[in-house]
């Protein structure tokens, strides 16, 4: 950096006028935000006790650009220059008191720890920093209250992430833990919440005896207090250490539930809470502690959310619980919040809110208990008057069913019923409460939130509700989403968060597998509903609702078919909607755009032969065209292939007509597409290859190039649906062009090595499909598949001899094996298939039957024996007592990868007919059984246990 420049800039900042010292600040910031090397000591001395003079500026703008500096110097400067400044601005502070700069010194201060803490390189410095604090914090205990955060805050970042350095101090530890416990009693409400947590830092984060003294102390004050509010200080010192530390309070923690155990209702609120909040934080952190008082402390939770001693909730007893919504459902123009200025009581009921959902999550109860006492323990209080803890009601309530799912599913648990007994109670009492507070936004996003967990717990529990729900479902999805004159942004966008939550509700209600009475109407009802919302302008909400229709086709598709529903009413509400996502399949929207074709594939899987054939096939040509480019491939053609693919209810016609026009939209992406945009586009080619070879017609060779093309990039590990692709479309391909690919083909296939099923599954399913199309080139595809492994084990063979360090083993090529073993196999299977002849090994035998003389013939014996595995383990071989003597006698081969592969062979077909095992075990145990025989045969008989 440029002596010259620093010093230009420097001597600015004492101008006298406004803007010009304003410029230079602004300046220097930038520099040194560039900077990448560390002042000299000279340079950084002149800099820091420049700017910190900036921050005694008469004018704030120039006060803020000194804190940013400082901020960026304090991490170039060493650590001695670092606490220089920083005494200065505490000497500062303790000298200007209550005047305007004491606070701009305090943010500085604050912000300077902040930046340190971030810096990896300057960390070191924050150490050296709790000296000057600690004093400033002792000699000035009646500093501003604003002042005293930002110092605490400052005092937090050195001790969270300096603490083992402040801990080699013991005067300085002291200090600092004298200065926090007179603090944690200080009569400003925010300076005590930050004294206490830097006092639970301090203990956390600071090694050694005087932490441990300090968590002494905190203690022993704790149980000598005899004011409550002191107590309630000093319980949340220890939930701050808790949360923090938990091992660290380990000890304490019985002594402390077995003194707050007994909550009356004569504590005074601030005590109950802080009670609430202790247990909270044991349940969470320390739950194997509280165990044994666990039903205790549920009584403490329970207690707590029913007080409320200035209201008579007995009043309510006769409420109206009608379900119908009215006028005010949509009406979002205010929130009408219950507030009693005079009534602070309902801050307890929260607590015990909290720690009931604390106990639920904790696994002290059984899923059963949790259920049956604090669900209903919960639905009791969904008529709460209080918005807050409503709120927090219902949402606990939704959470604790959430989890309750994998419970429920399991009938045994009794969750289920609980829950189907609960339903009826709960719904009452939410209709009631939206009901009674009409315009509390929350309370009904949170009721549906309500409605879908239990849905998901068990998916027809509402259908006795289902009537009652229907109006504020109705209402919320007609609710006008648009700001007008007497609606602002903020109202439309509480309109539009219930909505969705209303979809969502909608989405988990359709994904059930069949459709009650009750549910029928409901669904009949609604629908018109999720085509208003298609066309709405608010964010996400068409995206939503297409996506809860396309579930809702689903349903009625299943229900057709289960003859369970009469389906007809709504064809033309799904061609309603159809012709809306046709209309925004261009949407620059990446979610509403993806949401359309799923549900434009949706409506043509399931409902294809119910709308006219016109309106079938123009929309199956919709996802043909790909607007806005290539990118947006994958979810159109994703959308055309779950159309088409089998079961589908589109008339094959269709799909045959529209083949050509998809052909020529999947070739170019064929050659020149992405990972992504190449799989949809071989998905394509599979499902049309479904329909026929009318529906490929002369495309078929063509295609083959192109699937060949996309193997030989990684002919290692050809993607699985390059694999299927080739298998869908050899039906098609003339025998003269897949004669001409045979080697090519081959020599690409025999270096793929397989590792995950689906790909295994492809690759033998494309030998079986050319076994089965193409029975006159069976000679040249075996011959193929065994002169490529026979090339590999020579290279192999020849790896391994020329190899002069014997530490160095040249490993057996068992992929490739493997691969030439199964593809052969399938090869036949699919042959024997199309032929109609049962699977035999005759096409083995030649191999197995060769003796192992050369290294080509070691080859042959070697693929022979581990198809011969393969299709034992497969349960194909048919029982020959000359096959198992020959497997035999190849055991007992000088060749070790012979002798390897006869007792994996042997073991699988004694595994596959266990009555030969008798014979097996007493030929490998037998007196004269001895050297590499008889370590083959154990080696057989161990594979043979495992089979059977």
């Amino acid at each position: 950096m440029s002596n010259t420049t620093l010093d230009g800039l420097l001597v600015k900042l004492r101008e006298p006028d406004l803007d010009l010292r304003a410029m230079a600040a602004s300046d220097l910031l930038d520099l040194l935000k560039k900077l990448d090397i560390s002042f000299m000591k000279d340079e950084g001395k002149q800099c820091m006790t420049a700017l910190v003079k900036l921050l005694y500026d008469s004018q704030s703008h120039v006060q803020n650009l000194g804190m940013d500096c400082l901020g960026q110097a304090v991490c170039l400067v060493d650590a001695e220059t670092a606490k220089e400044a920083v005494s200065s601005i505490c000497c500062e502070i303790q000298q200007r008191g209550t005047s305007a700069e004491t606070t701009a010194l305090s943010v500085a201060l604050r912000v300077m720890s902040g930046r340190i803490s971030e810096d990896a390189d300057a960390k070191k410095v924050l150490g050296s920093l709790a000296v000057p604090i600690a004093s400033m914090l002792s000699n000035s205990p009646d500093m501003p209250s604003d002042v005293a955060v930002d110092v605490f805050a400052a005092l937090s970042d050195v001790l969270t992430h300096a603490g083992a350095q402040v801990a080699t101090d013991s005067e300085v530890v002291n200090q600092i833990q004298e200065v926090l416990l007179s603090f944690i009693s200080h009569s400003n409400l925010s300076v005590r919440r930050r004294a206490i947590a830097v006092l639970g830092a301090f203990v956390v984060h600071v090694p050694g005896e005087q932490s441990e003294k300090a968590l002494g102390i905190i203690f022993q004050r704790y149980e000598a207090c005899t004011r409550a509010s002191e107590k309630c200080i000093l319980l949340r010192v220890l939930v701050t250490i808790a949360r923090q530390c938990p091992e660290r309070v380990t000890k304490i923690v019985p002594s402390i539930i077995d003194g707050e155990i007994n909550l009356t209702e004569e504590c005074d609120r601030e005590e109950r809470m802080t009670v609430l909040l202790v247990f909270e934080t044991f349940v969470q952190h320390c739950t194997e502690l509280v165990a044994p008082r666990r039903n205790e402390i549920y009584t403490c939770a329970v207690e707590a959310l029913k007080y409320d001693p200035n209201y008579n909730y007995d009043d309510e007893d006769d409420m109206d619980t009608g379900s119908e919504a009215g006028d005010d459902f949509g009406d979002e123009y205010e929130d009408d919040i219950y507030e009693d200025d005079e009534d602070d009581t309902w801050d307890v009921r929260l607590s015990g809110v909290k720690l009931l959902a604390a106990i639920a999550r904790s696994g002290l109860y059984s899923p059963h208990d949790i259920a049956q006492h604090i669900g209903t323990v919960l639905i009791a209080r969904f008529r709460e008057r209080e918005d807050v803890v409503r709120a927090e009601i219902l949402a606990t309530y939704a959470t604790v069913v959430g989890a309750l799912g994998e419970s429920a599913a399991d009938s045994a648990s009794g969750v289920a019923e609980v829950l189907q007994q609960q339903a009826p109670e709960a719904v009452t009492l939410i209709l009631a409460a939206i009901k009674n507070y009409p315009r509390s936004t929350e309370t009904k996003q949170l009721a549906f939130a309500v409605f879908a967990q239990l849905v998901l717990a068990k998916y027809d529990i509402l259908d006795g509700s289902l009537s009652d729900i229907t109006p504020i479902v109705t209402a919320a999805l007609s609710a006008d989403d648009t700001s007008g004159t007497l609606q602002t942004a903020s109202s439309s966008l509480v309109k539009t968060n219930l909505k969705l939550d209303v979809l969502e509700f909608l989405r988990v209600l359709v994904q059930r597998s069949s459709v009650s009475d009750s549910a029928a109407e409901f669904l009949i009802a609604t629908k018109d509903g999720l085509r208003e919302n298609a066309s709405s302008k608010a964010f996400q909400v068409p995206s939503a609702s297409f996506t809860a229709a396309a579930g809702l086709v689903k349903l009625l598709s299943n229900a057709a078919h289960q003859s369970s529903m009469e389906v007809a009413q709504f064809v033309p509400w799904a061609e309603d909607m159809a012709q809306c996502a046709a209309s925004l399949t261009g949407t620059d929207d990446q979610d509403l755009r993806s949401s359309v074709n799923v549900f434009i594939g949706t409506v043509l899987q399931k409902f294809g032969d119910h709308i006219s054939a016109s309106t079938a096939q123009q929309l199956l040509l919709i996802l043909t065209e790909l607007k806005g480019g290539m990118v947006h491939a994958p979810a159109v053609l994703g959308a055309f292939v779950q159309a088409i693919s089998k079961p589908t209810a589109l008339p094959q016609e269709i799909v045959v007509a529209v083949a050509p026009s998809v052909l020529q939209v999947i070739d170019p992406l064929l050659r020149q597409g992405s990972a992504s945009v190449v799989t949809v586009a071989l998905n394509v080619v599979k499902a049309l290859a479904g329909y026929g070879t009318e529906t490929l017609a002369s495309a078929g060779d063509h295609i083959l190039t192109n699937i060949i093309a996309i193997i030989s990039k990684s002919p290692e590990s050809p993607p699985a649906s390059a694999l299927q692709a080739f298998a869908a479309v050899c039906p098609t391909v003339s025998e003269e062009n897949m004669r001409s690919v045979t080697a090519k083909l081959l020599k690409l296939l025999s270096a793929t090595t397989v590792y995950d099923g689906q790909s295994a599954e492809a690759l033998g399913e494309l030998f079986e499909t050319v076994g089965r199309s193409f029975p006159g080139l069976m000679d040249s595809w075996k011959d193929g598949i065994i002169e490529n492994w026979s090339q590999t084990h020579a290279r192999y063979y020849k790896q391994r001899k020329d190899s002069s360090n014997e530490a160095i083993q040249v490993p057996f090529p068992t992929a490739m094996l493997t691969n030439a073993a199964k593809s052969i196999n399938s090869l036949y299977t699919g042959f024997y298939e199309a032929q109609g002849q049962q699977w035999t090994s005759e096409f083995l035998e030649s191999l197995v039957f060769t003796s192992p003389r050369s290294t080509e013939d070691i080859a042959l014996v070697c693929l022979g024996l581990r198809a011969l595995g393969y299709a034992a383990s497969q349960g194909w071989l048919a029982q020959s007592d000359q096959l198992a003597a020959q497997l035999d006698a190849h055991i007992q081969s000088k060749h070790d990868d012979v002798r390897d592969e006869a007792a994996a062979a042997l073991g699988k077909y004694v595994g596959s007919y266990p009555a030969t095992f008798a014979a097996l075990f007493a030929s490998a145990t037998a007196s004269d059984s001895e050297g590499a025989s008889a370590s083959g045969r154990l080696q057989a008989v161990n594979v043979a246990v495992d089979q059977i």
